[in-house]
C-alpha cells in the first residue's frame, strides 16, 4: 500500500506544477470518465493479500463509471474510455481495478503523506483540476496503471500547450526538483495514435520509483496514462502497454 501511495503522490505532483485558475473541473467528469465491464468487483473491505496494511484497490463500483458482471472472476475486466478512444483490458485475475470509494480512501491516505505546506498545496491544486479516471493494479507487485485528465483551461501557463509542450514543461520542472531524473519527451505511436512519451525516475521514501507517462491532448484536456512497472513477477512497461487497444 505504501508503494501505491508513493505512486499516486508522484502522479499528483506531476499534475500540480502549474498555477491554476478557479474553475470546477468535475463539471466534465460524467462526460469524460470511462466504464468498466466484465469480471467481478471485490468488496471494498477485502485487503490486499500481500500487504496486511493495505486497504486494497478493488473493482469499479460507481454507477457513473460503469458496472461489472458479478457472475465472472476479475480476469478479463475491460475499462472502456470513449473520450480517450481506447480500451484497457486486465489480462487475468492478478490485476484489479479500483473502485470509486477506494480511490477516495487512497486520496485521503496521500494527504497524510504530505509533509510541507507546499506539498499539501500542490496535491490540493492537482485534485481541483484533475479527473482520475481509473486505476488498475497488479495484486502481487507494486505495478499499476493510472489514467487521468488535466483541464488545461485551469492552468495559467499551459492553457494553450500541446502535448509535447506540456511534457517538456513537466520534464523541465520535475528535473529541477532534485529527486527526479527525466528523459527527454519523444513522440511515439501508441495504439495507432500519436502520444508523447516521458520516462521519469524519482527517489521516494520507500525506494526508487520508475514511471512512464503517455500524454495526449484532447480538446482542452491532457490525457495522461501513467505506467508504473515492477521488477517483481516481470511486469514491464511493454507488457502493460499491450493491455491497451484502440476503439
Amino acid at each position: 500500500m505504501k508503494k501505491l501511495i508513493s505512486t499516486v503522490i508522484a502522479v499528483m505532483l506531476i499534475f500540480s506544477v502549474s498555477a491554476c485558475k478557479p474553475k470546477p473541473v468535475q463539471d466534465d467528469a460524467d462526460t469524460i470518465k470511462g466504464s468498466l465491464s466484465g469480471g467481478t468487483q471485490q468488496s471494498d473491505n477485502v485487503q490486499n493479500e500481500t500487504d496486511p496494511d493495505s486497504s486494497g484497490i478493488q473493482g469499479e463500483n460507481d454507477s457513473d463509471s460503469g458496472s461489472a458482471d458479478q457472475s465472472q472472476n476479475s480476469g478479463g475486466q475491460v475499462f472502456t474510455s470513449t473520450f480517450g478512444g481506447f480500451k484497457l483490458t486486465a489480462p487475468d485475475d492478478s490485476w484489479e481495478f479500483a473502485g470509486e470509494e477506494e480511490l477516495l480512501e487512497l486520496s485521503k491516505a496521500v494527504d497524510s503523506y504530505a509533509e510541507t505546506d507546499k506539498e499539501k498545496q500542490n496535491i490540493e491544486a492537482a485534485k481541483q483540476r484533475t479527473i482520475y479516471d481509473t486505476l488498475l493494479r497488479h495484486r502481487d507487485s507494486a505495478a499499476n496503471i493510472i489514467i487521468m485528465y488535466e483541464n488545461l483551461s485551469m492552468s495559467q501557463s499551459l492553457a494553450n500547450a500541446d502535448a509535447m509542450q506540456y511534457a517538456q514543461t513537466l520534464a523541465s520542472q520535475l528535473g529541477s526538483m532534485g529527486n527526479y531524473t527525466v528523459d527527454s519527451p519523444l513522440t511515439v505511436s501508441f495504439i495507432g495514435t500519436p502520444y508523447v512519451r516521458m520516462d521519469a525516475t524519482s527517489i521516494q521514501q520507500d525506494g526508487m520509483l520508475t514511471q512512464t507517462y503517455l500524454i495526449r491532448k484532447i480538446d482542452e484536456y491532457i490525457l495522461a496514462i501513467c505506467l508504473t512497472p515492477s521488477n517483481l513477477n516481470g511486469v514491464t512497461v511493454d507488457s502493460m502497454m499491450s493491455m491497451f487497444s484502440q476503439l
